[in-house]
């Protein structure tokens, strides 16, 4: 009898995980034209769907065996993981080099999303590069593909993501090797590296879309004195699709002579989740997502294993979408988050 309950419950676990996985492929790749939103409400609805699968799932095993188990994520779900990656990749670069290019790329809706997606996945394979020949054909190709769609995608939240994922994994990969070099290196040399380096890379990823970036900076400007308006407890959920575009007005009526004026245009996001949450929610809850990103960096020497390492590379490779873009506004993000952190 104890037997047939292990397997029984293996067998409720290993469900868990295949509809885990099928949930995430439907937030990757789900897509229907029997809704206004062709891309992101089929993947929420198909997301939420898979959700409460593995919730009832979960609730029976409670009741039945009185315990509650978590998916496997074992080295086969993210094998599975990449290769769906490969997928949405191909599919980026073909809908890029399509005759009519629009918006939308491979199964999303902007370029933001879909290097997004790509950026998430992107620290498994390099961990999958120390495992068999195999993986690490498959990673690589995946590795060069990814690399490939990001910088034809034109997003430049997909640079500087891919960037930093580049640094954090050389920092992995080598830092026996350079630990007596870094520590009898000055602090001058690292400043012009800076300087020399990351901060004309910043510059370029500026003119490279200039037009977008100036009316970026003009919702900032706007997002700011509507964060100052509220500072503690925010203007409420809904904010910006209710309040911004009466903000923007007043701030126009204010600056006649504005030279964002004509970068002022109708807003749904403010393409900066930092900022969101301080128009919400206030200050507090600004203060609190740096917080969090500041401690996710403060963890980078002090991780160690290939998959902590590969959790918290695809965490921090989040952190310059959620600055110039809405990447929680997609089901793959949140799963993802929820993968990194178990």
């Amino acid at each position: 009898h104890g037997y047939l309950s292990s397997s029984v419950i293996c067998n409720l676990i290993l469900m868990k995980s295949l509809f885990l996985f099928i949930t995430i492929l439907c937030s990757m790749f789900f897509c229907s034209e029997l809704f206004t939103d062709t891309y992101i409400l089929p993947k929420w609805l198909a997301t939420i769907g898979g959700g409460i699968i593995i919730l009832f799932c979960t609730i029976i095993e409670f009741f039945v065996y009185r315990r509650i188990s978590l998916p496997i994520l074992h080295s086969t779900f993210f094998t599975c993981l990449i290769i769906s990656g490969c997928i949405e990749a191909i599919l980026g670069i073909c809908t890029i080099f399509q005759e009519k290019i629009d918006v939308t790329i491979g199964t999303m809706d902007n370029p933001a999303g879909f290097a997004s997606c790509l950026c998430l996945i992107l620290p498994y394979a390099f961990e999958n590069n120390n495992q068999t020949i195999h993986k690490k054909i498959y990673s690589l190709f995946f590795c060069l593909l990814a690399i490939i769609a990001i910088i034809v995608s034109k997003s430049r939240s997909g640079y500087v993501s891919l960037f930093i994922i580049g640094l954090i994994w050389a920092y992995y990969t080598f830092r026996q090797r350079w630990r007596n070099t870094i520590e009898s290196t000055s602090r001058n040399y690292i400043f012009a590296f800076i300087v020399c380096f990351i901060l004309p890379f910043l510059v370029w990823l500026f003119y490279t879309k200039k037009a977008s970036a100036l009316g970026r900076l003009n919702i900032y400007t706007i997002a700011f004195d509507m964060i100052l308006d509220k500072p503690l407890l925010g203007h409420g959920l809904n904010a910006i699709s209710k309040k911004y575009m009466l903000y923007q007005a007043h701030y126009f009526q204010e600056n006649p002579d504005s030279m964002f004026s004509i970068y002022a245009d109708n807003v749904k996001h403010i393409f900066n989740h930092f900022l969101e949450l301080g128009v919400m929610f206030g200050l507090p809850a600004l203060f609190l997502s740096v917080l969090i990103c500041v401690y996710l960096a403060r963890l980078i020497p002090k991780t160690n294993g290939l998959h902590k390492r590969a959790a918290l590379c695809s965490l921090i490779g989040l952190i310059p979408f959620c600055l110039f873009s809405y990447p929680f506004y997609y089901p793959f993000t949140w799963l993802m988050l929820f993968i990194n952190i178990y």
